[in-house]
């Protein structure tokens, strides 16, 4: 009886010395997801360090004495531009309102061919890969009157959650409404109205035709070309705006950091602007709840363990 308990006991230690070591594979996979995390957000998280390294001013009062100072540079949060002029949609001619700027993005759809085909299934897949195409953006100027001069490196920065914002009919220009989709994506090619998605696949696959596997050889790892659509996003007389500034000697600039100056809109942080930074907060998220359970396990698995070498 007593070996059937040593043997049992054994057995659990095992168990618990296996659970330790899952829980430690555990620990180093958070770390590895936490690495993985902050190289594809480490460029956002850079101009958000040298935003806070700023002094904030929020009111309009503040604003004019310290265009009334000696030049300075200051962090201005949650801004509401009421007194600058607005813009149209000159680019694409799709919106039919009146904004501060229009940021447009240009995503390809691109085939790419698949590293380990399985049988039967197709060696391609296909995704949308995106990249800046154009803003245009009005004279921004402080409720006193005061313009602030915009170098060629100011940048307008939306969320992700922002560019996915639905657009209504009611926003669009009507000659551009058929071309436009509910996923808020304008098609300048063809149109989008009672569209088939089924029937846009086998379009896809009659486009390629028999070639395909040619076509994929001379594109190599760029993929395939073939739809082109367009995401617009747009800001308001009533969106907030947060923005470094240089203050002082009556002037206004943006002009503040040597590379790129950026404009928020919608808010005092900058909160996923790409997908790769979405996915990168995403991939953050996941390895803090790693390395809790890691812990909590591991802890855990110690302590029975510690009690089951304490039993004679």
């Amino acid at each position: 009886m007593d070996e059937n308990k040593q043997e049992n006991k054994g057995c659990l230690t095992e168990v618990a010395v296996f659970v330790i070591l899952i829980a430690l594979g555990l620990f180093f996979l958070s770390r590895y997801m936490k690495g993985l995390a902050t190289s594809m957000s480490s460029e956002e998280q850079f101009l958000t360090n040298r935003l806070e390294s700023l002094p904030v001013i929020e009111t309009d009062d503040e604003i004019s004495k310290a265009i009334s100072g000696e030049p300075k540079n200051y962090l201005v949060k949650n801004y509401v531009f009421k007194n600058s002029p607005t813009i149209k949609d000159t680019v694409l001619n799709v919106l039919n309102g009146n904004y501060l700027c229009v940021d447009i993005l240009e995503e390809t759809l691109t085939y790419y061919r698949k590293k380990v085909i399985e049988p039967g299934a197709t060696p391609y897949y296909s995704l949308w890969r995106e990249k800046p195409y154009c803003q245009i953006s009005a004279p921004l100027c402080f409720n006193s009157g005061v313009e602030i001069l915009k170098p060629d490196s100011l940048v307008f920065m939306f969320s992700f959650l922002r560019r996915s914002k639905r657009i209504f009919e009611s926003e669009l220009n009507p000659e551009k409404k058929e071309n436009f989709s509910i996923d808020s994506r304008y098609y300048p090619e063809r149109s989008v109205k009672n569209s088939d998605p089924e029937k846009a696949v086998q379009d896809i696959f009659k486009t390629f035709g028999d070639n395909l596997e040619e076509l994929a050889k001379r594109f190599g790892d760029n993929g395939i070309e073939f739809d082109k659509r367009y995401n617009l996003t747009y800001m308001t007389k009533d969106d907030e705006a947060t923005f470094a500034v240089r203050l002082g000697n009556g002037k206004a600039d943006f002009n503040v950091f040597d590379s790129k100056n950026i404009v928020i809109v919608g808010g005092d942080s900058i909160t996923g602007g790409s997908q790769e930074s979405l996915y990168g907060k995403i991939w953050a998220i996941m390895a803090n709840v790693f390395m809790v359970l890691s812990v909590i396990i591991a802890l855990g698995a110690i302590i029975y363990l510690a009690i089951l070498l304490s039993q004679r």
